[in-house]
């Protein structure tokens, strides 16, 4: 697998943070990006990178780190307000799936 930083993801990532990753990392963000999300409220999305957005409440809860998966095109939303994001945590240590109603 070519583990360089694709140019689809240059406005996400700085080469030199994509550098510092460990292979296990890159490996674990070029296979997730741009897959089916398997999610019966998220059919036809797939996971797309991007830097969290704590003022959101899309850190995740397990770890924090700076990077999730967003169900992309992103949202849903239930009844008249609450906006729903389904979002994986980047982090190949952690992997979660969570919720973020804004």
């Amino acid at each position: 697998m070519n583990l360089q930083l694709p140019s689809r993801l240059e406005n996400v990532l700085s080469p030199n943070l994509w550098e510092s990753w460990s292979i296990a990392q890159r490996t674990y963000t070029l296979e997730t990006e741009g897959q089916m999300v398997d999610h019966p409220f998220f059919d036809g999305k797939r996971w797309e990178l991007g830097k969290h957005r704590p003022e959101h409440g899309e850190t995740c809860p397990n770890c924090q780190f700076n990077y999730c998966f967003y169900a992309m095109p992103r949202n849903y939303t239930i009844g008249d307000a609450d906006v729903v994001n389904l979002m994986k945590c980047a982090n190949e240590k952690c992997r979660l799936e969570f919720q973020s109603v804004m």
